[in-house]
This record gives C-alpha cells, structure tokens and sequence, in this order.
C-alpha cells in the first residue's frame, strides 16, 4: 500500500474513531451510569444484595476499559501506539465477556449458577480465540494468496 492511501486510511479511521466513542460509546456509557446511580438512589436497599456489588465490580472495570480505549486511540492517532493488531482484536472482545457476565448477574441476582456461568464464560472464551485464530490464518492465507499473483 503507498504511503498516500495509508495516510488517507489513518485520517478516515481517526476521524471514525472519533465519531465513535465521542457520538455513541461515551455517551451511552454517561447515561448508564446516571440512570445506575438514580436506581440505586432510589432503592438504597439494593446495595446490600451480593449480586449487585459484584455487577459493579465489572460495570467499574467496563469504565476502565473504556478509559484506557481512548488511551489506545489517542497513541494510534499520534502514531505512537505499540499494541499489535492481535492483541487490539483480543482487546475488543473484552467487553462482551464482561456484559455478558453483568447481564447473568442481572438475569439471576442471588441464584446465580456459578458453575453454569463459569463454563458458559469458559466456552465464549475458548470461542473468541478460536474465531480470532481463524480469523488470522484465513487473512494471512489471502495476503499469500494476494502477494503470489
């Protein structure tokens, strides 16, 4: 790929990525937050339940994770981002581990199948890698394939 269209691919993913957690991820992460903290100023009551504590404990590691994207965005937009592709598509399946573990909290409150989710989580896991090995064995196949001709 020539320099130009790398350039013009970095500006349009940059601006993107803007759009992106400026228009929609932050937003919706400010909202659901104010709409937690008035639940809970609503029915105090509910900070005693073990089920919530927990979900709080990785709803508070969703906003790290958003935190430390716009870290991850703010070195790629000034070039000085050291995280390979690999560990940027690992990164991106992080949250859905941790909404689908918030949303069993929810679902089950206090009658949470532990060792269900445990392997549930287990599963999606060993899932994710698989789909994101695959994923690299069919691309770099085609990049072969590509160079060949």
């Amino acid at each position: 790929m020539d320099n130009e269209l790398k350039i013009a691919f970095n500006k349009q993913y940059t601006l993107m990525e803007k759009r992106l957690a400026n228009i929609i991820t932050t937003p919706g992460m400010i909202l659901a937050l104010s709409m937690a903290i008035c639940m809970v100023i609503m029915q105090p009551s509910w900070l005693s339940e073990k089920w919530l504590q927990i979900k709080i404990s990785f709803v508070l590691g969703l906003v790290i994770y958003h935190s430390y994207c716009y870290k991850i965005m703010y070195s790629l937009q000034n070039g000085t981002s050291t995280i390979s592709a690999k560990n940027l598509r690992l990164l991106n399946e992080l949250p859905t581990l941790l909404l689908f573990i918030i949303v069993l909290l929810v679902i089950f409150k206090n009658n949470f199948p532990t060792s269900v989710a445990t392997w549930s989580v287990v599963g999606l896991v060993i899932f994710m890698l698989a789909s994101i090995q695959l994923y690299a064995k069919i691309r770099k196949k085609n990049e072969n394939s590509l160079s060949n001709e």
